[in-house]
Formats: structure tokens, C-alpha cells, sequence
């Protein structure tokens, strides 16, 4: 049984929810003729548009020699969507350049210091190189000054990059430079049909929704959701998507209740249910893994916002929590009827599976996460079951394999005393050098224990490790490194342990337990002589002694008897 929202709701008042700024920017050169030859991203960017929620700053922009306002930035509302959505039809591919620089200059201009209260987006599509210029020099010149300039000042308004690359041919480098220097994400799609499920995921990390669970093409709405929007994708063979509400008549597009927004585009549904009736819904549709229920609700799952991208080996405290009319639910009457799960998926399977169960004090889940993370994309689902409704949050994230690499070598110094070297070298696409520090924790083949700080090498690009004039036998070596990424995120990351010069062989070993034993051996055998030639000496002595002293004396009667 649901409880009535007074009665869910604690004294814990929720601050402000982040504002979310969404800006896009989407190439217009005219390769988009070749890459997009049915100006799919029309449908796209319509996708993007019902999917934004009402609240948000929004504003669209084309780019290609010069930087053009496509869909008038401000609140989205009703009135706003419909302004954008008849503006999308006038994306063209008719541009001579393709000149970054200028787009992301001009679409951030207005965004000055960083704002803890507003969270800050870029959606970036293009297919190309950079390109402004026939003269090459020009062109490099503007590339050098994205990564020089543009980036930093992005860094320090806060903004997060997520670049679509529709093409090989795209300036991949400098995509993933803003992605991974903004703790964005950079996908690279070859085909024009699957830029609406990336406009998707990219939607998804720029703006996250209220959604509730999607099971067999099924869902749960309760009295607490006052609208849903609901997105499924069609193939071109799929046959038209028809809903089976709780109650009353299944219907499709054509038959569509007055409360109901249907946005239909090659590729997919976009359908929105205004105050939907409670109870259970059906979809008679294609199942996808892309299809979601996104709600607005007074019912709410909230979580601390996760990087989008770790490496491996790092771990965060994950914390939600539950809201009721903007305050969190403290009751414990509430917690007893619900199930709460975190689950952890790659590639589509499942990983890891926790029952969440207790709460801190501020009435909050909390779980580690990340050290039982791989390298690749990695989502995190929070599902909320409470019999009577259903909440769900996602949050995907893309794991990093290292933060630097290791190389060992022994060298013979030229006091001729052998030296072993760790070049640990970070990466310079995702890590600030300048604050690159690595300590390494060193256990001897004797077993003592040592630290020595990473010394930079003259170029500036590695950090070594010397052990210099090392015992026979193995070392372990264990790095410990802080650093901060190029978005700024500090990081606190340890190695695996390494495993530094060679084993004794075992011939070795022999040969040396040979040599101790044969040693002592000669040892006791040259005490033993000793000792025996003492005796021998006292003996002879003493014999002759007598044998002199029996000559000298007279001798008695009865001595031969």
C-alpha cells in the first residue's frame, strides 16, 4: 500500500534541484550531404526536444562556416517544443567549413563563471575536421587554439562536452580532448540511423529523467505520476505501436486520447500521457533495450551525481535517496513496504546485484562502488519497488583501463653497479600532468621495506623509479598515485603490484646451499685435525717422558713380575 505523501515525508528539506543548460551545436558542412543523406538528424534533434523537460535551458545552434541560432535558446515549455520542433526541419548541409573553434566560442559566450546550481551541457555533432581555412596554417592554428583556449575556458565554466563523431573522418582528437577534458562522453556513430539512440544516451547524461521499470514491454504508473513520456523505437518493418491502458480502450496514433501528445518520426514513438490513469500499462510494440517510461512525479529517486567516466580501480560512495513533495522520506513505515536494488550491468549482463536495506543518518542509501568495475561501459540501476509503484534511475559510465602505463629496465650504471628503473608514465589525454605524483612502496627479496617518491625525468612526460645497486632475487613494487584529470576530478589510484628483477634459479640456490655445506664441512673437519693432532702431540709426549724417566730410575725387585 502507497502512504500518503504527509505521511511518507520527514523534516529533511531537499536544497534546490541543479537547473540543467542544455546547448546543442550540430555541423551543417556540406559532407553532411554524403554522411547524412536523409538529414536524420531532423528526427534526432526532434527527439532531443520531446525529451527535454519542462524547466530547462535550452537553445540549438548549426555550425559550419559561420555559427547560426537554429532554435532560440530560453525555458522549455509547451510554446518553446513547438517553436523547435518546426525549426528542425531547417537543417541543411550547405557550409563551406567546419570551424569548432567558433561554434563553441560563440554558443558559450553568455556562460561566465562556474555555477554550483546550474548543471551546464553541450551536445556536439559533426562529421568532420576541423576546417576554417583553405590555408592549412589557419586551420592548425584554430585546432591548437581549441585544446590551448577553448577547452580551459570550458573547464572553468564548468561545462560538460558530449561529442557525436558521424564519421571516421571527424577530428576525433580533438572530440575526445573536450569529452574527456569536460568529464563528458565521445561516441563515434558511422551510420546516420543510430544518432537518435545516441541523441538518446547523451540526453540521458546531459539531463536525467524520473523513469519507472519496463519489463515485457509493461509498466507500473501509481497516483503520484501526474504525466509519462514514453519513447519507442521502430525498425522499418515494426508494426505500429499501440497502447493497452488500465483501463478503457488499447489505442494507436490515429486513435490517440485528447490527453495525449504523440510525436511520430522515422525511427521511433515519442508519446506523452498527461495525468494517466494508475494501473498497469502495455506496449504492443518491438521490445528494445532504448525503450523508456520517463515520468513527472511528486514521488521522486534522487542520487549524487557520478563521474562519467573512472578508471579502474577507483571507488566513489554512491548515495540516493527518496523524495515526497521535495522532502526526503524518513518514515520507517514507508521503507518496510519497499524494496530497494543497485545493479550493476556491462554489455547488457548483469554483474553485481545489492539488496540495499539500511539508511545513514540523512535517510540516504549508500554504496561503494567502482571496485568491481572492468574496463568499458559500465551502468548502474537503481530499482525501487514498492509494490504499489515503481522508480528507476540509471547512470552509465565509462571505465578507463589505467591512468598510466609502467615500463621496467636494468641498466648497468657507470660505477658499473646494476640499477633497476620503474617508468611509470601517465596519460596525457586524460591526466593534468602538472599535478602527476607517484610514490613506490618497495619490498626487498630480503623482505625490508622501503618508499621512494617518483623524480621526474628531464623531458617532463614520466616519473621514474630507481633501486639502485639491488639484491639477488625478485622485488615488490607497489605505486601509489594522486593526480587530477583534465576535468579537474582528483584521483587517488594505486598499481598492481610489480614484480622487479629475477628470481634466484633454482641451480642457484643449490649451489650456494652446496657451498655453505662444504664450508662448514672443511671447518669441522680442520677442527677435528686440530684437535686430533693436540692429542696425538700430548701422547707421544707424555711417552716419551716416561719411557726417559723409566731409563734413568733403578730398577726394583719384582718390576719383570
Amino acid at each position: 500500500m502507497l502512504l500518503s505523501m504527509n505521511s511518507m515525508a520527514g523534516s529533511d528539506h531537499v536544497s534546490k534541484e541543479t537547473k540543467n543548460d542544455v546547448r546543442v551545436i550540430i555541423d551543417v558542412s556540406g559532407s553532411m550531404k554524403k554522411n547524412d543523406p536523409d538529414n536524420l538528424r531532423i528526427p534526432a534533434l526532434k527527439l532531443l526536444i520531446g525529451l527535454l523537460p519542462q524547466g530547462t535551458k535550452a537553445g540549438v545552434w548549426t555550425f559550419g562556416t559561420k555559427v547560426r541560432p537554429l532554435v532560440k535558446y530560453g525555458v522549455v515549455n509547451e510554446k518553446w517544443k513547438k517553436k523547435a520542433y518546426k525549426a528542425a526541419k531547417k537543417i541543411t548541409s550547405r557550409d563551406m567549413f567546419t570551424d569548432v573553434e567558433n561554434a563553441l566560442s560563440e554558443v558559450t559566450k553568455d556562460w561566465k563563471q562556474t555555477r554550483q546550481d546550474i548543471k551546464r551541457n553541450i551536445i556536439f555533432l559533426t562529421d568532420g575536421m576541423v576546417d576554417v581555412s583553405k590555408d592549412k596554417s589557419k586551420t592548425e592554428a584554430s585546432r591548437q587554439r581549441i585544446l590551448d583556449q577553448i577547452l580551459p575556458d570550458l573547464q572553468g565554466k564548468s561545462v560538460t562536452v558530449h561529442a557525436i563523431s558521424l564519421s571516421e573522418n571527424a577530428d576525433l582528437e580533438i572530440m575526445d580532448a573536450l569529452a574527456v577534458g569536460t568529464d563528458g562522453s565521445s561516441e563515434m556513430v558511422t551510420r546516420a540511423d543510430q544518432l537518435q539512440r545516441v541523441f538518446l544516451h547523451m540526453f540521458e547524461k546531459s539531463t536525467p529523467r524520473d523513469t519507472v521499470p519496463l519489463e515485457d514491454n509493461q509498466f507500473t504508473i501509481d497516483k503520484m505520476i501526474e504525466e509519462f513520456t514514453l519513447l519507442v523505437f521502430r525498425n522499418s518493418d515494426s508494426k505500429p505501436t499501440t497502447l493497452f491502458p488500465p483501463e478503457g480502450n488499447p489505442f494507436a496514433y490515429e486513435s490517440r486520447p485528447k490527453n495525449a501528445v504523440w510525436l511520430k518520426e522515422q525511427g521511433y514513438d515519442l508519446i506523452t500521457i498527461k495525468h494517466p490513469v494508475p494501473g498497469l500499462w502495455k506496449i504492443d510494440a518491438d521490445i528494445d533495450p532504448d525503450n523508456r517510461v520517463m515520468v513527472v512525479t511528486k514521488l521522486k529517486l534522487h542520487a549524487t551525481e557520478l563521474p562519467n567516466s573512472l578508471f579502474k580501480g577507483e571507488t566513489l560512495d554512491y548515495k540516493f535517496w527518496l523524495t515526497a513533495a521535495g522532502k526526503k522520506i524518513a518514515k520507517n513505515a514507508f521503507y518496510k513496504l519497499i524494496d530497494v536494488e543497485l545493479v550493476q550491468s556491462s554489455s547488457g549482463e548483469i554483474k553485481e546485484v545489492w539488496k540495499m536495506e539500511e539508511r545513514n543518518g540523512e535517510n540516504e542509501f549508500v554504496k561503494t562502488v567502482g571496485n568491481t568495475f572492468e574496463p568499458g561501459k559500465v551502468e548502474l540501476k537503481i530499482i525501487v519497488d514498492g509494490k504499489t509503484f515503481k522508480r528507476e534511475l540509471k547512470k552509465t559510465i565509462d571505465v578507463y583501463e589505467k591512468a598510466f602505463d609502467t615500463e621496467i629496465k636494468a641498466f648497468d650504471e657507470t660505477t658499473g653497479k646494476q640499477a633497476y628503473v620503474i617508468h611509470v608514465i601517465p596519460d596525457n589525454d586524460l591526466i593534468d600532468l602538472k599535478t602527476f605524483k607517484v610514490t613506490a612502496h618497495i619490498t626487498a627479496p630480503d623482505g625490508l621495506q622501503s618508499s621512494l617518491p617518483g623524480v621526474v625525468s628531464m623531458r617532463g612526460i614520466n616519473w621514474l623509479i630507481t633501486i639502485k645497486d639491488p639484491q639477488p632475487g625478485q622485488y615488490k613494487v607497489d605505486l601509489e598515485v594522486k593526480a587530477t584529470t583534465k576535468s579537474g576530478r582528483k584521483l587517488s589510484l594505486a598499481s598492481d603490484s610489480l614484480t622487479v628483477g629475477e628470481p634466484v634459479s633454482q641451480d642457484a640456490e643449490n649451489g650456494d646451499e652446496s657451498s655453505k655445506e662444504e664450508a662448514v664441512d672443511w671447518k669441522t673437519i680442520g677442527t677435528y685435525l686440530a684437535i686430533f693432532n693436540t692429542v696425538l702431540f700430548i701422547l707421544i709426549g707424555g711417552f716419551w717422558f716416561l719411557m726417559k724417566k723409566r731409563k734413568s730410575k733403578p730398577t726394583d725387585p719384582g718390576d719383570d713380575l
